[in-house]
């Protein structure tokens, strides 16, 4: 087992806790990102646009993005 340098301090027993419980939630994690595939390729695609454009503010930038995406799937949804 690899010791976190932020958890080098604590007891054996409570490292192995600490590892435990990210294993977990990393496994929990990954396993929410496979049953929403397109939230990865919607977070691909700002994160590109955002390097393509390089914009000044990057935050307000990704906001408008989503809210765009936003607006779009609810045009689609309409057109059904």
């Amino acid at each position: 087992m690899s010791c976190h340098p932020s958890i080098a301090n604590f007891d054996f027993a409570s490292r192995v806790e600490i590892e435990t419980r990210q294993e977990e939630l990393g496994a929990r994690n990954e396993e929410y990102l496979k049953t929403h595939p397109e939230l990865q390729e919607r977070l691909h695609d700002i994160m590109e646009a955002v390097l393509f454009h390089k914009p000044e503010d990057p935050l307000a930038f990704v906001q408008e993005q989503v809210k765009l995406h936003g607006e779009a799937q609810q045009d689609h949804v309409s057109a059904l």
